[in-house]
Formats: structure tokens, C-alpha cells, sequence
């Protein structure tokens, strides 16, 4: 099994850091620190050692900024983020009930677009350790959603899975409002998810 081991905290700097190896000499590890704080411990490999692993919403933030450093060298990336958005619901379906159920009052709010908010809102944890990078992830989406069509990432999401520009646009504009919303309320009305 081939795992990447890649540096930051300390050594995370805007340019980069230098790393060995096949493919690239340097790259960028911005969101990792973030992506970390907010991992969950589920992995058991390597002798009895536990490793954390990233949630969905923190891949998909790396995948947006990944993306906005080399969208030359990254073009899986839209791909993987609109799978993320489709299947969210049935992978996390247990969290979206328990901690986001605020979201099945609006009339009409598909499966899809219920997850692409929950992303933003799960995302906005990990930014919230960090006011450049969440001003960052939201630029990089306003961007897109406002170049509709004309953004190669939004092009790549809709031809992966043969849904219209607007279907993408739409996904997007939720993302980018769970991440600048101040606050998500339980049915309940308790305190953030």
C-alpha cells in the first residue's frame, strides 16, 4: 500500500515546501495543518499504529486548493470534488441528521444540495483555526461560481457526471454558504453542530 507522507505545521510556508520523490519537487501543503486538527482516528495499519484519517469535507477543501495552485497539473480534482458532493448523503447520512437537520425544512432542497451545505459547514470547522485560509477557500469558490460555465473546474464537475453547469454552480454556492454562514442551528436548538 503507497502512502503520501507529506510535511507541514512548522515547516508550512506560502511557497511550499521541498519534498522527494517521483512527480513533484515542490508543493504547496496550505489547509493540511487544518485538515489535520479536524481528522478523525479510524485507521489501524502499520503495526498496531494509529493513523488519523482526513474527513470527506477536508478533502474536498484540499482538492479546491490544490486545484487553484496547479489546475494544469490537477485535473482529477473537480472530478473527485462532485463525487464527494453526490455520495456525501449516503456516507454520512447519521451526521446530516443528528447535527444538521435545520436543512430538510427548505422546500425542494434536494439530497445533493443538503450535502454540499454540510460539506461547507463541516469544512467551516477546520477554517475557523484560520482566517486566511477560510478567506482563501471562499475566494476560490466565489470565483468559480462567478465564472459559471467558463470555470474549467466547474466545466470538469458537470461533463464527470453529465449534469448542467447550474447544477454545479448550485453545489458550489452551497459549499461556499456553509462556510461563511455564522451559524447552523439543531432542530433541537442547541449551539453549533
Amino acid at each position: 500500500m503507497q502512502i503520501d507522507i507529506l510535511p507541514f505545521g512548522q515547516l508550512e510556508v506560502n511557497d511550499g515546501v521541498t519534498v522527494q520523490g517521483e512527480g513533484l519537487n515542490r508543493i504547496k501543503v496550505n489547509g493540511f495543518k487544518e485538515v489535520y486538527l479536524a481528522s478523525v482516528e479510524n485507521v489501524y495499519v502499520l503495526a498496531d499504529k494509529q493513523f488519523k484519517e482526513a474527513t470527506l469535507p477536508g478533502i474536498f477543501l484540499l482538492k479546491i486548493i490544490a486545484f487553484d495552485d496547479r489546475p494544469e497539473q490537477r485535473p482529477n480534482d473537480p472530478e473527485d470534488c462532485i463525487s464527494i458532493i453526490l455520495n456525501y448523503f449516503n456516507l454520512q447520512s447519521d451526521l446530516i441528521y443528528n447535527h444538521h437537520n435545520d436543512l430538510f425544512g427548505n422546500d425542494g432542497f434536494a439530497f445533493e444540495l443538503i450535502s454540499a451545505r454540510v460539506i461547507g459547514r463541516e469544512m467551516k470547522k477546520s477554517l475557523d483555526h484560520n482566517d486566511a485560509l477560510r478567506d482563501r477557500a471562499a475566494n476560490i469558490l466565489k470565483d468559480h461560481i462567478a465564472r459559471g460555465e467558463k470555470s474549467s473546474f466547474i466545466l470538469r464537475m458537470a461533463s464527470f457526471v453529465y449534469l448542467g453547469t447550474e447544477d454545479c454552480v448550485r453545489y458550489l454556492q452551497e459549499v461556499l454558504s456553509g462556510i461563511t454562514e455564522e451559524a447552523n442551528l439543531q432542530k433541537d436548538g442547541g449551539e453549533n453542530a
